[in-house]
């Protein structure tokens, strides 16, 4: 956790073994190596922590008139500080300062302007702390352009972390600062399958659709990635941004419509569908995957809204005009039946099979909407 009021800062940070915990309140000046405090402005405090075992140690600084205080402290008792205490401070300021990510953009500049990425990479493989982790690669990520080994790295070093919103935060940082290639890509969407949280997954690939690879294997990856979110919505939204990026092929098209059968929202599904489908360019060759899809929508408007999508796509023909001829037949409501019939009336082929099954789901109507669907069809006359 952190945060900040005025010149007041407070972090805690926990692996599940060790504890960590800063806080600050006013100015603060580390040593060269930030391995002790150097200085303190006036009226100013800092106190480090670390508990391990349930057994809390804790370093507190303080500005008293000018000179550097300092207090030892084992589960809040006061102890005298001797050359072991001494070399306990060396050893964990730094590391406290690492994992609660205190002062990381001005650690990351120092360390970069000494060894580069490399060593800066090196201090991140040290961290335990995924929010430290995180902060440390997205400031290394601004510092300056990474070696394609180095961001491979980098990879690596995010592999680790367990929290779903700071591995996401750090990839896509990460990827801000450069293209990945298209094994970096095919990494990272391993990863994004690893993320439980739907939204955080779902994020994560939106953000590298700009970038992803015309690599087919990089695009059947991303899609099962999409493929396993679960929440209706975040799937529907992943796919359809998809979509709309285009250069898809009719191939993957149909993959998100197939993808729509596991939507259980008959409004998502039929907002995916709708998508796909403008998109497609032989929707004859789309039709029978469509109206499988379909055939799972339980609503009457919602099932007449996605089959009037296909009745506009382009390469609709007979075979379109045939899935949606079938799916009407289970439409309850007459008035959403005869909706979509006068409107497929208006584009279907004139084709007696055709217009035959029309007329049979027509004769299944009240009288009034029965007599309307009919009418839609003078267009054959003759």
């Amino acid at each position: 956790m952190f945060g900040k009021s005025r010149q007041l800062t407070r972090m805690e940070v926990s692996d599940g073994k060790r504890g960590y915990r800063a806080s600050i309140e006013g100015e603060i000046t580390y040593t060269p190596d930030y391995d002790a405090v150097a200085s303190l402005g006036k009226d100013s405090t800092a106190s480090f922590g670390e508990t391990i075992n349930g057994v809390t140690r804790r370093i507190d600084y303080a500005n008293r008139n000018g000179a550097l205080e300092r207090h030892y402290f084992v589960d809040e008792a006061e102890r005298p500080i001797d050359a072991k205490v001494d070399a306990w401070i060396a050893a964990i300021v730094p590391e406290l300062i690492r994992e609660t990510a205190v002062d990381a953009d001005k650690r990351v500049r120092q360390i970069h302007a000494r060894g580069g990425a490399t060593a800066v990479l090196d201090e991140i493989q040290r961290i335990h702390s995924d929010y430290a982790r995180g902060s440390y690669i997205k400031e290394l990520a601004v510092v300056g352009k990474l070696t394609s080994a180095e961001v491979t790295r980098a990879l690596g070093l995010i592999d680790p972390m367990e929290s779903d919103y700071e591995m996401r935060n750090a990839l896509v940082a990460l990827g801000s600062a450069g293209r990945f290639d298209a094994n970096q890509q095919k990494m990272v969407i391993g990863q994004a399958r690893k993320i439980e949280s739907d939204y955080e997954r779902a994020e994560l690939l939106l953000a590298l659709l700009p970038q992803l690879s015309a690599d087919a294997t990089v695009h059947q990856a991303w899609l099962e990635a999409a493929n396993g979110i679960e929440s209706d919505y975040e799937h529907r939204r992943t796919l359809s941004a998809l979509i709309d990026a285009g250069s898809n092929d009719d191939a993957t098209l149909i993959t998100a419509i197939n993808a729509a059968n596991t939507i259980e929202s008959d409004y998502e599904r039929r907002e995916l569908l709708s998508t796909a489908i403008k998109a497609i360019s032989s929707a004859d060759d789309a039709a029978a995957a469509y109206a499988a899809a379909v055939d799972g929508i339980g609503s009457d408007y919602e099932r007449r809204e996605a089959l009037m999508a296909l009745m506009h796509a382009r390469g609709f023909g007979k075979r379109s005009a045939e899935a949606i001829l079938g799916a009407l037949g289970k439409i309850d409501s007459d008035y959403e039946c005869r909706e979509a019939l006068t409107a497929l009336a208006a584009v279907m082929p004139k084709d007696a099979g055709l217009i035959g099954r029309y007329r049979e789901i027509a004769s299944k109507l009240s009288d009034y909407e029965r007599e309307e669907a009919e009418r839609a069809l003078d267009r054959f006359a003759g």
